[in-house]
C-alpha cells in the first residue's frame, strides 16, 4: 500500500448501508467524534433552490447520511485490523498474480522513496517476495494492478471529469448537503466538523485553475452566489 494515502485530505460520506457494516466491524466510535450528519440534500438549479431531499435513515446506526474524513476512517480500519491480527503493510506494489483452485500466489516489491523537494516523490524497488495466500482482495481503485494483472477490463462509465475541492469556514453549515447545476456543470457542498464544508466544482476538460481565494471567489459567485459574501481563505484545497 502508499503510504501517502496516510494524509490524504479527502472526505467519504458513508449513507447507512456501509455505516451498518462499519458498526459491525466495531469502528463506528471515528463517526461519533469526528463525523458530521447529514439529513437532507437540498438541490440548486439557475441560482435558485428547487428541491429538498429527506435521506434515508439508518434508525439504529445513524441518521442518514455522514461525512467523515478518509483518513480518520482509514486509521480506523488499520486500528482494528490490527486488533485482529492483521498488520498492514506500507510501501509495498502488487506486480504478479497466479491463482489455480488451491492457492493464490502472489508477488509484490518493496519500495522506499526518495525524497525531491518540489517535485513528486521519487520511488525506487528494493527488494521483491512471493509468497502464497488463501485469497487476494483487490481494492486499489482505478489503475487495480489486480484487474491489470487478471486481464479484467475496465468499464468506463463516462467521460473522465475534473474537480477542484475546498474545505472552507461555513457559517452555514448544519446538517444538509447541496447539490448546485450551474453554467452546465455540477457542484456540491457536504457540512464538516467545526462549522466549516467542502465545497467541490466541476472544471472544464483540461483546466487546471489556480486553486487560490481569488478563484474561489469566482466560482463561488458564479455558481453558488448565497456563499460568496463570505468567502475570506480556505484550509486545504485540491
Amino acid at each position: 500500500m502508499d503510504e501517502n494515502l496516510a494524509g490524504a485530505s479527502r472526505t467519504c460520506v458513508p449513507a447507512p448501508p456501509p455505516l451498518r457494516i462499519l458498526t459491525s466491524l466495531a469502528v463506528a466510535v471515528p463517526r461519533e467524534w469526528r463525523g458530521r450528519t447529514i439529513e437532507r440534500l437540498a438541490i440548486y438549479t439557475e441560482g435558485q433552490r428547487r428541491s429538498v431531499l429527506e435521506l434515508p435513515a439508518a434508525a439504529e446506526v445513524s441518521a442518514a447520511a455522514t461525512t467523515l474524513p478518509e483518513d480518520v476512517l482509514r486509521r480506523a480500519l488499520t486500528s482494528r485490523l490490527a486488533e485482529l491480527g492483521t498488520d498492514v503493510e506500507w510501501k509495498t506494489r502488487l506486480v504478479a498474480l497466479a491463482q489455480d483452485s488451491q492457492r493464490v500466489r502472489v508477488g509484490i516489491v518493496r519500495t522506499e522513496r526518495a525524497p525531491r523537494p518540489s517535485l513528486r516523490p521519487e520511488w525506487s524497488d528494493m527488494s521483491a517476495e512471493t509468497f502464497d495466500a488463501e485469497f487476494v482482495v483487490g481494492a486499489d481503485g482505478v489503475r487495480s494492478s489486480v484487474r491489470k494483472i487478471l486481464g479484467i477490463e475496465f468499464v468506463s462509465m463516462g467521460r473522465r471529469q475534473a474537480f477542484s475541492f475546498y474545505d472552507a469556514p461555513d457559517a452555514r453549515a448544519g446538517d444538509e448537503a447541496h447539490l448546485v447545476i450551474a453554467e452546465g456543470t455540477v457542484n456540491g457542498v457536504y457540512p464538516l466538523q467545526n462549522m466549516s464544508s467542502r465545497f467541490g466544482f466541476e472544471l472544464g476538460v483540461g483546466m487546471v485553475p489556480p486553486l487560490g481565494v481569488e478563484r474561489l471567489r469566482q466560482l463561488l459567485e458564479a455558481r453558488m452566489p448565497w456563499y460568496a459574501s463570505q468567502a475570506d481563505g480556505f484550509e486545504w484545497s485540491g
